[in-house]
């Protein structure tokens, strides 16, 4: 099985060749090539990479960057970008551009392996953080459901005595204890 399946996206048709001969020779599969911005942007609806190698400086009317930016409008996939230039300029658009790496061609196939496994590994992470967010977020708003659901009055008090939650309960019963979050609780029941 493939570590990746990956989609270069380079102008230099002897120049995707090389880089598509050393990713499979380290174990990448690589579904595809483009060499404008328009045919990446079809070639990543249609195909569904896992990660994209562009190069910054395209012919067409769309750079590597533009065309990244349109591409992370409809899909979440990591984007290496391929420069030949290391001006500070180019690297700043791609460091604006939310990039996974940068790499210099000629490509050395050892960066390019470390690249390609910290890209991906970074974006497997992150995916994974955003998932523990949302179902955090997700428990959270349950037992707050379940929270302010109780039949009585409650209160959420951490191991100082202070008090950090009062559920709805006491506006039913015209009882306001707005006021008491923050307060001691020895201090509102001595």
């Amino acid at each position: 099985m493939a570590l990746a399946r990956i989609l270069i996206v380079e102008d230099e048709a002897i120049t995707a060749l090389d880089i598509s001969r050393v990713l499979e020779r380290l174990g990448y599969e690589v579904i595809g090539t483009a060499d404008k911005g328009t045919k990446a942007i079809e070639l990543t609806d249609e195909l569904e990479p896992d990660l994209i190698l562009m190069d910054i400086t395209l012919k067409g009317e769309l750079d590597g960057i533009e065309t990244s930016a349109l591409i992370q409008k409809n899909h979440n996939i990591p984007v290496i970008y391929l420069s030949a230039h290391n001006d500070d300029s180019t690297l700043e658009r791609s460091r604006s551009a939310n990039s996974y790496g940068y790499l210099l061609k000629p490509l050395n196939d050892r960066d390019l392996n470390s690249c390609l496994r910290m890209a991906l590994f970074r974006f497997d992470a992150e995916n994974k953080l955003k998932e523990s967010e949302e179902n955090l977020h997700l428990s959270f708003k349950m037992n707050d459901i379940l929270f302010n659901s109780l039949p009585s009055l409650a209160l959420i008090i951490n191991s100082k005595g202070i008090i950090l939650e009062v559920n709805d309960k006491s506006a039913e019963v015209n009882f306001d204890t707005s006021h008491f979050k923050g307060s001691d609780i020895r201090e509102v029941f001595p």
